[in-house]
Formats: C-alpha cells, sequence, structure tokens
C-alpha cells in the first residue's frame, strides 16, 4: 500500500481531538506572529530564524497529525514511526529554539509578564524541569519511553485504542519538550546542561536508534501482526535511520551554537540580535 496523494491533500482529520489539536497550533502560531510584530513596532528586534522553527515545528505536528498524513498511521508502520520522530525529536527542538516564552516576556503586559514568572517558579514546574537528577531523570524519559512503548504489549494496545494512541502522542511531544527546551531553547530552564554534556545526551540518539531497531527486527512479525514483513522493515528503517539522523543533526547544531558563542564579543554582536528578556526570572 502507497499513499495516495488525493488522500493526502483532502483526507484531514475531523475528529474531536484533531480539529482541537490544529486549533491550538493554529492559535499558537497566531499569537506568536502577534508577539513578533509588537517587537517590531517598538523597533526591537527578534531574529528571523526563531520565528521560523517555531512556525516550522507547529507545522510538523500538523502534517503527521491532522493532515491526509495521520489517515495512514494505523495502515502503514513507517508513517505510524514517523510521527513519533517528529513529535519527539523533531517538533520539539524546532519550537524550543523558537522560545516563545522569551517572546511572551518580552512583549506581554506586567501582568502576563508576572504571571509567567511565577509559573515557572512554582514547585512543580521546578521538579518537572530540574532538580539533583534532572539530566538522568529527562534523559530516561526521551529515550527509555520509546523503547518500553515499541518492545512491550503497549503497542499492541495503541492500536487498538485510539484514546492511548492520542495519550502516547501527548506523552512523547512532552517527553521531547522537557528535553530539548534545556538542552537547545532560549527559554528559561531549571536545568541547564554544559555543552559537552549537551552534546552527549543528543549523540546518545545515534547507537540508541541502531539498538531499538535491531530489537524491533528481532521481533519480526510479532512486533505487529497485522502488518507485512515489508512495510515492518520500512518502519523499522524509518525510526532507525530518521533518529540516527535527526541525532546527528542536533550535535552539529549544538556544535555550531557552542562555536558561535565561542567568537569574540563584537562578532558576536555583528551576527547575532540581542535577546529581549526581562530580568523577571
Amino acid at each position: 500500500m502507497g499513499l495516495d496523494p488525493a488522500v493526502m491533500l483532502t483526507d484531514w482529520q475531523t475528529g474531536a481531538v484533531a480539529a482541537t489539536g490544529l486549533a491550538l497550533e493554529l492559535l499558537s502560531a497566531a499569537a506568536y506572529l502577534v508577539g513578533v510584530a509588537l517587537m517590531r513596532r517598538r523597533q526591537r528586534a527578534w531574529p528571523v530564524d526563531r520565528t521560523v522553527t517555531f512556525l516550522l515545528g507547529l507545522t510538523s505536528i500538523a502534517v503527521v497529525l491532522q493532515s491526509g498524513l495521520a489517515a495512514y498511521d494505523t495502515r502503514l508502520l513507517w508513517v505510524h514511526m514517523t510521527q513519533h520522530l517528529v513529535l519527539m525529536m523533531l517538533a520539539p527542538p524546532l519550537l524550543a529554539w523558537g522560545s516563545p516564552v522569551r517572546l511572551c516576556l518580552a512583549v506581554g503586559s506586567p501582568a502576563v509578564r508576572r504571571w509567567v514568572a511565577g509559573l515557572l517558579r512554582t514547585q512543580w514546574v521546578r521538579r518537572l524541569t530540574g532538580g539533583r537528577h534532572a539530566a538522568r531523570r529527562l534523559t530516561l524519559d526521551y529515550y527509555v519511553t520509546m523503547a518500553v512503548y515499541l518492545l512491550t504489549p503497549l503497542y499492541a494496545l495503541s492500536e487498538q485504542s485510539t484514546a492511548f494512541h492520542e495519550v502516547v502522542h501527548a506523552y512523547f511531544f512532552a517527553c521531547g519538550l522537557l528535553f530539548w527546551v534545556p538542552v537547545l531553547g532560549h527559554d528559561p530552564a531549571e536545568w541547564r546542561p554544559t555543552c559537552r554534556t549537551k552534546v552527549l545526551l543528543v549523540a546518545a540518539g545515534v547507537p540508541v536508534s541502531l539498538v531499538l531497531g535491531a530489537c524491533m527486527w528481532a521481533q519480526g512479525r510479532s512486533l505487529s501482526p497485522t502488518h507485512s514483513v515489508a512495510d515492518l522493515h520500512r518502519g523499522i528503517l524509518t525510526l532507525s535511520l530518521g533518529g540516527m539522523l535527526l541525532s546527528a543533526l542536533g550535535v552539529i547544531v549544538l556544535v555550531g551554537q557552542h562555536r558561535h558563542r565561542g567568537l569574540p564579543a563584537a562578532r558576536r554582536r555583528a551576527h547575532a540580535v540581542p535577546d529581549p528578556t526581562p530580568a523577571l526570572l
């Protein structure tokens, strides 16, 4: 079974969850663009790359969850695996780079800024995003969650229950954000690893993806009896190779980011736009 272009373009998901998700994505994009417009009106710069990556992150979510591509998620395993890669390894770093919290703090009213700052200081947010074992906990959530899901009966359950499948998507996306915001983003975060730690954590995705793919390949048809052998192989290769590629790209971005910070201050100012964040945090 292949992808039908007509289905891809016209068969957008109309269920309550999909409609709600699409509405939230459109509202997020609109709010972000309003924030950027307010920055320009106040003659304060906002990096174009942050705007582009944030919008690309929202678009990638809409494509895999609400467009016609999502109609194939239970029929083609490689589409299902693509959804998981986007929700954990593509959309989160793109959104994190967009720095929506910093933008909100820069253009929001004093009341909004105080509310956001207060929310970030709450104990549950600090525990969720930091703490003594933040590196271990968030990294295990990011890498082990996918393995537990795919190598246990949880995957079969997601094929049988649409509600559970949606919960899995939400959980994967949350794990991706919690991992990538402190690693790659500019937004305030309780846990900020060193550059070396960031590179090691992201680079771990290469062997993890390879091992996970090998384990899935060894399972064969027992992984999902409803899919053909050829479809299983395509899905496993999509997850394994896609995970390795995205991890490698993440390392390249982190190394480039580190080298940019190592430039003399004058050169950094010539090639970068100041980050207008109020001293609230």
